[in-house]
């Protein structure tokens, strides 16, 4: 009796009451709770002067992410329109939330904003300014507080249509070691150990795909695009002459993608020749963004570099594996390949809402029809009107005017507010 009895973790965040003193020889802990990400741990239970014990292991299970929008929404050419509906949740309740919001494929002038940014951070190298025109952004906190921002987005039109024009929203819980791309869902993660490329277990291929994190294995990087090579540039913080997995190690002058680097796109050629060189197409992954000069296979380079000389510089350069004299940094990518429309569905849960082109508004529709039978008794469920252009779209920048009146049956008189203004294209009476 008397004995305190201390537990700790062997990972994560343990809390509640954490030391107990025993009665009679027995200590019962009651509110213990294991903050984690997803994988097994152990507890272990020590005292001043007695053996410690170790428990069997505690599998913990992160709640996955929900994204809730609209399939499609309707927009108007060089207009601004809110763009309601859009929310996450699904997270453990206390959780701090990463979101990321992209404007796909925007057209000229195409733009979103938020109006609030009340109790949310933005993600290096990303703004959360309010007012202020954005194709991307990725910032964290509260159920509460993201949510709150969210309801502000809205879309600047540009000159063109949006045919092909998508809003991506993705949700995941937050861990600041890792960096989310909100265009293709994928996270990335700066090994900051300086190494090797192709040194056997030990170089930064292996380690890379030693790693996982959400259900996802590891690579280094692959960039397959002019977004992503500018996302590795500017929203990775100090990752300044990093590996990526691009080598002509098998045959001089074909750069692909690692064929052994465990990628989707392992083994794909994107590069022919020195810095006179070429895109290679047939593989269908073209992207290349070599510093002038470069590839020069200068003293046997053939491993590539990229951020070459600083973050911002989303330049690169062919070095042996030994990284141009030094062991580098590596940024290790966590993602899928184009059967999940580029999504790590494991680490993130995403949303679509596509655009129209909205139409002037031609026409009111019926949404819900009112209830009630008893003679001046108010109605137990109350219309709701959408106004809608030609082509049955909701107008979602309409703020009409929707009157209400009787037009059959024997007199009788409606009653009540029978005027509503249309709030993104719905009217509700009430």
């Amino acid at each position: 009796t008397g004995t305190t009895i201390t537990v700790t973790a062997s990972g994560g965040t343990l809390t509640g009451t954490t030391s107990m003193t025993t009665t009679g020889g027995y200590a019962e802990f009651t509110n213990l709770t294991l903050t984690a990400a997803a994988g097994t741990y152990t507890l272990t239970f020590a005292s001043s002067g007695l053996t410690s014990v170790t428990s069997a292991s505690v599998t913990v299970t992160v709640s996955a992410a929900a994204v809730t929008a609209p399939t499609s929404t309707c927009v108007t050419t060089s207009a601004t329109t809110a763009l309601s509906g859009i929310s996450v949740g699904g997270l453990a309740d206390g959780s701090t939330y990463l979101v990321s919001v992209a404007l796909a494929n925007a057209p000229t002038g195409g733009n979103l904003q938020i109006t609030s940014n009340s109790g949310v951070t933005a993600k290096f190298g990303y703004s959360v300014a309010i007012n202020t025109n954005f194709t991307s952004t990725v910032f964290t906190g509260t159920l509460a507080n993201v949510n709150a921002v969210l309801a502000t987005l809205r879309y600047v039109g540009g000159s063109t249509n949006v045919s092909s024009t998508s809003v991506k929203v993705t949700a995941s819980l937050e861990n600041a070691s890792y960096v989310l791309n909100a265009f293709n869902g994928h996270f990335y993660y700066l090994n900051t150990t300086l190494l090797n490329y192709d040194t056997a277990t030990t170089g930064a291929r292996d380690a890379a795909k030693a790693m996982s994190y959400q259900g996802q294995t590891g690579y280094v990087a692959t960039i397959t695009s002019t977004q992503e090579n500018s996302f590795i540039s500017t929203n990775i913080a100090s990752a300044t002459n990093i590996w990526i997995g691009a080598t002509d190690n098998l045959v001089e002058g074909t750069w692909r993608w690692d064929t052994n680097g465990g990628s989707p796109e392992a083994g794909k050629q994107f590069w022919t020749g020195t810095s006179t060189g070429s895109r290679y197409t047939a593989d269908l992954i073209d992207f290349a963004s070599w510093s002038s000069g470069e590839p020069n296979n200068s003293g046997n380079e053939d491993y590539a570099l990229t951020n070459w000389g600083g973050i911002g510089n989303a330049n690169w350069n062919d070095c042996p594996a030994t990284g141009c004299g030094a062991g580098r940094q590596s940024v290790v990518e966590f993602g899928t390949n184009a059967a999940d429309n580029g999504f790590a569905v494991g680490s993130s849960t995403y949303s679509y809402a596509n655009m129209t082109l909205c139409g002037p508004a031609t026409t009111l529709s019926l949404t819900t029809s009112a209830v009630g039978t008893v003679s001046g008794a108010t109605f137990t469920t109350q219309p709701v009107i959408t106004i809608q252009d030609v082509s049955s779209n909701t107008v979602t920048n309409s703020t009409a005017t929707v009157t209400a009146a009787i037009t059959g049956g024997v007199g009788g008189t409606l009653s009540g507010t029978t005027t509503a203004t249309a709030v993104s294209g719905i009217a509700t009476f009430s």
